[in-house]
């Protein structure tokens, strides 16, 4: 009689979807490992917690009641805030143990993205600090933003969204992980059909979402989750590269093979 496979969970924005139910076979895990993925329409970073008490909203409690992380009761999660030792109230201690091994990966940040676009305007241009960028094409020097002002505006985005993740790190969920926004298309006629920003320049959305993934990798060890990078591995000379696209705005089954490879690797033994 074959085990149960172990389960890693996706709760997120559409690029959760390429995830679901995926099987996967991996040693460390005991054997088998079968992907499952909880999709929210319209997931922002923004709306993923109150960014003050870090307590998640109703959308995400009721995405881990239904990958069986959390239980039925909708107080489980007040209760839980009550518990010093990380177990929840309304569960056994093999569900809390469940809990804090199973790998649980939260992606949301590209409508963000996309919302920080539509504010900057498409003439906007800015220098990153940690990597070169395209080189600027001529424009009017009035365009040019500080980058200081680019990474606060994104970071008032995602703080709600460290807040809940440091919350459920708290709480007993010991293995969180944060993907890096894929690489937006290159092209411009499918960027423009399936974003809702309009024509942006490639440079600009590129160095948008690089701040983004910046500020992923930045605050992992405060927060308490695991950042993937994926941008080595499904991009070509800095651009996203075609054999991993899907539609012009998601990443396909190879990307998403190497993503749970990368789960894999960082596990702990």
């Amino acid at each position: 009689m074959l085990a149960r496979p172990a389960q890693i969970s996706f709760i997120g924005d559409s690029h959760v979807l390429i995830y679901d139910d995926l099987l996967f076979a991996d040693k460390a895990f005991g054997g088998h490992v079968v992907t499952r993925a909880a999709f929210l329409p319209g997931f922002m970073a923004l709306g993923f917690a109150d960014p003050t008490t870090g307590m998640p909203t109703k959308a995400v409690l009721e995405s881990l009641r239904f990958l069986l992380l959390i239980g039925g009761d909708g107080d489980a999660f007040e209760a839980l805030s009550k518990i010093e030792d990380g177990f929840w109230m309304n569960v056994h201690k093999a569900r809390a143990r469940s809990i804090m091994e199973t790998p649980v990966v939260f992606s949301c940040g590209e409508l963000d993205g996309r919302a920080l676009l539509r504010e900057l305007g498409t003439e906007a241009r800015f220098e990153l600090p940690f990597e070169p960028s395209e080189p600027l094409e001529p424009i009017e020097e009035s365009s040019i933003i500080p980058y200081s002002l680019v990474e606060s505006r994104a970071l008032d985005f995602l703080k709600p969204f460290f807040a809940g993740l440091s919350l459920l790190h708290a709480r007993g969920f010991g293995h969180l992980y944060v993907p890096s926004l894929p690489p937006p298309t290159n092209d411009d006629a499918l960027w423009a059909r399936f974003m809702d920003v309009g024509p942006t320049p490639r440079r600009l959305r590129y160095d948008v979402y690089k701040v983004f993934n910046h500020l992923f990798a930045r605050f992992a060890a405060q927060v308490g989750y695991t950042f993937l990078d994926l941008w080595p591995q499904v991009t070509k000379d800095g651009l996203l590269d075609p054999a991993f696209g899907l539609d012009g705005a998601h990443l396909n089954k190879r990307a998403a093979t190497l993503m749970v490879n990368k789960i894999f690797a960082h596990r702990p033994a």
